[in-house]
């Protein structure tokens, strides 16, 4: 605090002296060490709202031009130790390292790329295990050096140090953790053995700084190195090799199952997918052509064409790099019951979380892959398939992400493709369901068949027999007894009949046997049975059921149908409404609570009917909703009785909060059926004006 507050006025000489007085002894320069990293901290990291901007320029400045005589201390440390490791304490080795890592993010490129330090210094100091996290966190800032806006020999320069390093530091790696090595068996064996909880946290920080330093390498440096072979400098051999083993270790890193390590190796594979997709023909060549040919046109490609394919085809490392993640992806963003302050279920999205990130995430990897390397995608998810199948890798979570990472290809491949695919595996999907014993593992498997299904819409869509049976197989899902089961059938219910609704609503052929009879569209056949596949749900599961039929009843073309579908659809709930229409002169008949709840379910359905439907549900509104205006006032009668006779507090009451749920249920049935008018608002004023105003006198 002191240096910070002097060093502008009277003690400009603060920097020069506490240089100077490190080379007494080394408890003064660890001292001293310690100092500097906390005012470089200070300036360049924390300054923002302690200081001003000009204080803070000012600072920046003097620090940068002193700065020689700080790396000389640094240099003079380092080089010591390297020379003989007995005449440096490990305590100001550590201080010198922990410096110079602060210092790192904004030194001059003079002191990093122009001399020793990397090669001279850091490089031979990674296998230190005294101070090699040390190391990686200084080489981490290293390759986080930002020299885009250097001019272009600058940036040669760099590049060519950044090369090096790299390339020495690979070298080093395979000293203390060579490929042959599984980091997740080294990590299980420090997890379950007789290693400490600190051992356990240094190797898990090991693991995280290699991969922050190979993936920023290889993210700012990959494709100048592809395109930028020399003789002279960077041979195309020298170039696969580095790239392949930086690569090959990205990959092993991500089998450690570590939650921040497997999202941070995601971000790279992601970068890394995109990339395939950019230079997919240089790396794959012409998927048409025949083999012979395919080696014809390598022999004549250019030589980052040759880099190329020799490092992202040949070695197939995002090939392994899925296996690993297959089985590993997270919950996708769901659509959850919950109930609101009123005690009303509703839906509710899941918030966009770091596990629906990483979703995002992984899902669009596979896509990409899916994209350039169906062939060999689809292998992998066959023998994940198989080994589900026959119990080797059997859990609940195994299937349920393999069945999330199945669903996120969704609309990427050709039809034809997807059809093969998702046919084989949801024959194995039904079949491990039909061999599993216990109801458990039985309703996972159809949650995950559900989940499927529910994101390949354009293969439900082309195949009508298909699509019947699987809504049929929902309909056996709502009447389980596990009540997750019942919102998942009823949602992805509801997700199909929005998408499908088209198909739902057009005669077909009848292929089971040779008559190939013509047959009502499927909607048609749905409706008489509704009453017997919603008989096991809930209120708000039912209400989503009548929601689904009426998207495929919006799809007819013939507004008359469409009411008269509605009015057979609604059937008994209709004749019900009628019932208590009729009562509505004595509004001792809407006092009894389920004369409430059936009036608020009648309601919320027709909520959903005309949201879905929209301007042809008037015909229906017409005929079910011509004393709306008379119920509701109604309810503001009763409402102000309690009132009257208990005063304010009456709003407090059961009895009122029904009341003025199924006022707020008529309102919402009428600003949804408004909504259905947005384009035709003058017709809506000459038709139900006068309505609107009498609501709002009411209201």
């Amino acid at each position: 605090e002191i240096i910070k507050r002097e060093w502008n006025a009277g003690w400009t000489s603060a920097i020069s002296d506490l240089v100077n007085s490190s080379f007494q002894n080394q408890e003064i320069c660890e001292n001293n060490f310690h100092i500097l990293k906390e005012l470089s901290q200070e300036v360049f990291e924390f300054s923002k709202h302690r200081m001003t901007s000009r204080d803070i320029m000012t600072l920046k400045e003097k620090f940068a031009k002193e700065f020689e005589s700080i790396y000389k201390v640094c240099d003079f440390v380092l080089k010591g130790y390297l020379k003989d490791p007995s005449t440096v304490k490990t305590t100001l080795l550590r201080s010198c390292l922990e410096t110079l890592c602060a210092f790192l993010s904004w030194m001059p490129l003079v002191y990093v790329f122009y001399t020793d330090l990397i090669e001279g210094i850091l490089i031979p100091l990674v296998t230190d295990k005294r101070v090699y996290l040390l190391i990686l966190k200084c080489l981490e800032e290293i390759v986080s050096i930002d020299f885009s806006e250097d001019d272009a020999e600058t940036q040669l320069k760099v590049r060519k140090k950044l090369i090096l390093f790299i390339s020495e530091f690979l070298q080093q790696l395979m000293k203390i953790q060579p490929l042959t090595r599984s980091f997740q068996t080294e990590r299980d064996m420090k997890k379950g053995g007789n290693s400490s909880m600190a051992d356990l946290n240094q190797f898990d920080m090991f693991c995280n700084s290699l991969s922050q330093i190979l993936s920023k390498f290889l993210k700012t440096n990959m494709i100048w190195m592809e395109t930028n072979t020399n003789p002279d400098f960077l041979t195309p051999a020298d170039a696969v090799d580095i790239l392949r083993l930086s690569l090959k270790y990205l990959v092993n890193l991500t089998e450690i199952d570590d939650p921040q390590l497997f999202k941070l190796n995601c971000d790279f594979w992601h970068y890394y997918s995109k990339y395939l997709n950019q230079y997919k023909s240089e790396i794959y060549g012409d998927p048409n052509a025949n083999s012979a040919n395919q080696q014809v046109l390598m022999l004549n490609a250019d030589l980052s064409t040759q880099v190329r394919r020799k490092v992202h085809n040949e070695s197939k490392v995002m090939h392994e790099a899925v296996i690993h993640m297959l089985l590993r992806v997270p919950k996708p963003k769901e659509v959850l019951i919950t109930v609101d302050a009123n005690g009303i279920p509703v839906q509710e999205t899941l918030r966009y979380t770091q596990s629906t990130q990483l979703y995002e995430v992984i899902r669009e990897i596979f896509r990409n892959y899916a994209r350039v390397q169906w062939e060999y995608f689809r292998e992998i998810l066959k023998f994940k398939m198989t080994r589900q199948f026959s119990g080797v890798e059997w859990s609940p979570q195994n299937i349920n992400s393999f069945c999330w990472a199945v669903g996120t290809l969704s609309e990427t491949l050709n039809f034809q493709d997807e059809k093969s695919f998702l046919i084989h595996l949801l024959r194995n999907l039904l079949q491990m369901c039909e061999k599993k014993k216990d109801v458990e593992s039985k309703s996972i498997i159809a949650s995950n068949i559900m989940h499927i299904v529910s994101q390949f819409t354009r293969f439900l869509t082309f195949n009508i027999e298909f699509l019947k049976t699987v809504i049929y197989k929902l309909f056996e899902f709502m009447k389980n007894k596990l009540k997750g089961i019942k919102d998942m059938a009823c949602n992805i219910f509801l997700k199909i009949s929005k998408q499908c609704k088209n198909e739902l609503v057009k005669p077909h052929f009848n292929r089971k046997d040779q008559s190939n009879q013509q047959l009502p569209p499927f909607v048609m056949l749905l409706i008489p049975q509704v009453h017997e596949h919603m008989e096991t749900l809930d209120t708000f599961q039912r209400i989503q059921f009548y929601e689904a039929v009426g998207h495929m009843i919006s799809a007819f073309p013939d507004r008359d149908m469409q009411v008269q579908l509605l009015s057979q659809l609604m059937g008994s709930n209709e004749q019900v409404w009628q019932n208590m229409m009729a009562g509505l002169d004595n509004l001792q008949n809407f006092m009894n609570d389920q004369i409430l709840t059936e009036i608020s379910f009648y309601l919320r359905i027709n909520e959903r009917l005309a949201e879905c439907i929209g301007k042809p549900y008037s015909g229906y509104f017409n005929r079910s909703f011509c004393q709306i205006d008379k119920l509701y006032h109604g309810f503001y009668q009763l409402i102000q009785n309690e009132i009257n006779v208990n005063g304010p507090a009456a709003l407090q009451h059961t009895s009122v909060k029904k009341y003025r749920i199924v006022r707020r249920d008529l309102l919402n049935l009428l600003k949804t059926f408004v909504k259905a008018f947005a384009n035709d608002q003058e017709e809506f004023i000459n038709s139900y004006g006068e309505l609107i105003l009498f609501m709002l006198n009411c209201y």
